[in-house]
């Protein structure tokens, strides 16, 4: 189709001057797709994604910032050459983006869902310098072929073991933990951190929260109220490593909300940690929520990286829990791993009942093999109508008095039915409510689950 013929059909019969219709928004979109699939090199950058579900791309002719749609009509060139005038009603939103950027999203989309494609669009992800698109290829391409061992590599995995993670992961496994860029043992970073006074004085508070912790479960009701108070009053921060290894696993929620608060107060980044943990794994909701209020403000900003790394956690509820510390003093910064959480797939073992036969093989072979025996049958003295039965009038018959008795019939005795129980793994995706809310407290948007808006509104939204 040559760009007069392309450029007559939309103008001047069916897109005269004025709004586009919905039917002639899918005609648009039916022949960008077919225009698309024969100029790929002439991807243009705008975009304008409408509520009905449908794109429409090319050439803004005035200016327009990505994002909400203007309350003016929004005018654009289209891929022949066109002109069409959408009603800001009938938009969702706008973008102008690079021209990698689209063609990505156009490649993206004919790709095959194979490792192979996945691996292919990385390498032209890697050509065009988009390193955050290359590596969202790579983990498509370990997902689909999880012992593709380049993927790893350039993702930065290591391979322990048998089995291929980042590099903290295996080196948390050997017991190191990351400090200031190096890897080192927990000791060796306490030795760093903590003078020899220090260290003293965090041995004198060992004891004292040791008796405070005693009279909290042992001593009479007025020594369990004074206890309770010195835990309140706490003021000196070289307590805070006794008082997280007495008090984090306290079994009374009153007590651990005392805590919580107490190691607010103190403040310092092992408090910090302390308190991001206890508001992802304690077991109460309240101390939970106690713990994420009580971070000190100034400090937040220490929480954010344990919390971005909660939103990947192989526990569903870690994840959520994480997104609402982030909602909760996030900002524009961990919008992108949001929306990457906003559907996360968990892997859940189950007991499974079965019943059957007995394996040929696993258990003596009288018990699992079908067998055929011979089972005792007595033979009645007369049989009424039956030819040949025995009577006087019939004395040579087969049943006669001297053949009465016992005889035998063959059967198939089959081995016994048994019911076991067999674990089996299986998976369930999750559409994370407390990470949708994070979202929109943080952007005031709302494109639901679909991640593909909401990165296209990121991208559009960070200029990339």
């Amino acid at each position: 189709m040559s760009d007069t013929i392309a450029n007559k059909s939309i103008v001047s019969n069916d897109f005269k001057p004025g709004r586009v219709t919905a039917a002639q928004h899918a005609t648009i979109l039916m022949f960008v797709a077919g225009w698309l699939t024969c100029a790929p090199q002439l991807v243009l950058a705008d975009l304008v994604k409408l509520k009905g579900g449908g794109e429409l791309r090319g050439v803004f002719l005035d200016p327009i910032r990505s994002g909400k749609a203007p309350n003016a009509p929004i005018r654009m060139t289209t891929l022949t050459g066109g002109v069409v005038t959408v009603d800001s009603a009938d938009v969702e939103l706008v973008a102008k983006r690079s021209r990698q950027i689209e063609e990505y999203e156009w490649k993206a989309r004919l790709a095959p869902a194979t490792a192979a494609g996945h691996w292919e669009l990385q390498d032209w992800c890697r050509q065009n310098s988009l390193k955050r698109e290359r590596e969202i290829q790579l983990a498509a391409v370990i997902v689909l072929d999880p012992n593709h061992g380049d993927a790893h590599r350039l993702l930065g995995h290591v391979k322990e073991n048998g089995k291929w993670m980042t590099r903290d992961e295996a080196m948390a496994l050997k017991g190191y933990v990351k400090y200031k860029g190096k890897y080192l043992f927990p000791q060796e970073v306490e030795l760093l951190e903590t003078s020899a006074a220090q260290r003293q004085s965090a041995g004198s508070w060992n004891k004292k929260l040791h008796v405070i912790r005693e009279a909290l479960h042992g001593g009479s009701l007025e020594r369990r109220l004074e206890a309770l108070k010195e835990l309140e009053e706490l003021s000196d921060s070289d307590a805070v490593g006794p008082l997280i290894n007495l008090f984090r696993n306290e079994p009374v929620d009153e007590v651990r909300l005392v805590f919580v608060k107490t190691l607010g107060r103190l403040g310092g980044g092992v408090a910090v940690q302390a308190l991001v943990l206890q508001s992802l794994f304690d077991s109460c909701p309240s101390v939970r929520l106690a713990a994420m209020e009580s971070i000190p403000r100034k400090e937040r900003g220490q929480a954010i990286p344990i919390y971005l790394k909660g939103l990947k956690d192989e526990l569903n509820e870690v994840v959520v829990r994480s997104a609402v510390g982030l909602g909760f003093f996030g900002d524009a910064d961990v919008v992108p791993a949001l929306i990457e959480a906003l559907v996360t797939v968990h892997s859940y073992t189950v007991k499974v009942q079965e019943t059957g036969y007995l394996a040929q093989g696993s258990y003596p072979a009288e018990l699992s093999t079908p067998v055929v025996v011979n089972r005792p049958v007595d033979i009645p003295l007369s049989i009424p109508g039956l030819p040949g039965a025995y009577s006087s009038a019939n004395p040579g018959s087969l049943y006669n008095p001297g053949n009465l008795g016992v005889t035998t019939q063959q059967v198939v005795q089959m081995p016994p039915q048994v019911t076991r129980e067999r674990i089996q793994v299986t998976t369930h995706p999750h559409q994370n409510v407390e990470v949708l809310a994070a979202l929109r407290k943080l952007t005031k948007e709302d494109f639901g689950y679909d991640q593909r808006t909401w990165r296209i509104w990121w991208i559009s939204r960070s200029g990339k």
